[in-house]
């Protein structure tokens, strides 16, 4: 596990609480950083979120304060790019 791929876990509060967009969750590390880095070349804050809890690693297109804004790229990349994406608020 290359922990340096991982964002920086937070708490869980309605006042800290942000929205990602998911763009897939890969079972090697290899596959997700690949992935993470053909998002950025697409121009997106693309990160590896964090190991879900049957132990893949989640890739997200970026991350959100305002869940209009995030609807609003949800929306884009669904028509556009990825239909499977999906939001995660944590």
């Amino acid at each position: 596990l290359r922990k340096a791929i991982l964002a920086e876990p937070s708490g869980f509060s309605a006042a800290s609480a942000r929205i990602f967009i998911v763009a897939g969750c890969y079972s090697n590390d290899e596959t997700a950083l690949g992935r993470v880095e053909y998002l950025k070349a697409k121009g997106f804050d693309a990160a590896v979120l964090d190991l879900t809890p049957a132990g893949l690693y989640r890739v997200v297109y970026g991350g959100y304060d305002d869940i209009e804004l995030a609807k609003s790229e949800m929306e884009k990349i669904t028509k556009g790019l990825n239909e499977d994406a999906w939001l995660l608020i944590r």
